[in-house]
């Protein structure tokens, strides 16, 4: 089920023009409408691929199953698979896709910059205190571990 593409313009000419009159240049106006219809045209790519018969429909279906069967309703006994699962390189894409639309979503709309690299690596640097409260210095995964010397004794 492809989005038509022809409202999004009148959108995104209305974000252009407030965009580009912040600035004194009479150019910038439709080169900003151009990046950001190059934008728009990404993020419907994007979810057209997700859509009925598109190459990543499968997949959504795949997740939602998960999250339907799984995860919103908390099964207790494990359910007869009806289907294989989604695989970790189908998550990681799914992922990716979803981090680029929200990145391409945040400069269309609001101007901003978003990279999930960046906030990947803030969450890293706290999720290594959660481990040092959850495993102790001398549990191999530890942030801090260090291996035990070799006794001379043993």
């Amino acid at each position: 089920m492809p989005y038509s593409k022809e409202p999004t313009t009148g959108i995104v000419d209305a974000l252009a023009t407030d965009r580009a009159a912040r600035f004194n240049d009479a150019n910038i106006e439709a080169d900003m409408r151009e990046d950001m219809r190059r934008q728009s045209s990404e993020i419907l790519d994007l979810i057209d691929s997700y859509a009925g018969d598109g190459r990543n429909a499968a997949l959504l279906e795949k997740l939602r199953t998960l999250r339907h069967g799984r995860l919103a309703h908390r099964q207790i006994e494990p359910s007869a698979a009806t289907g294989p699962g989604p695989t970790d390189e189908e998550i990681e894409t799914f992922y990716q896709d979803n981090s680029r639309i929200i990145s391409l979503l945040s400069s269309l709309v609001l101007g901003v910059g978003y990279d999930p690299q960046d906030t990947g690596e803030v969450f890293c640097h706290h999720a290594s205190f959660f481990w040092a409260a959850a495993r102790g210095e001398r549990t191999e995964g530890h942030p801090s571990y260090r291996p035990p010397p070799n006794s001379a004794f043993g």
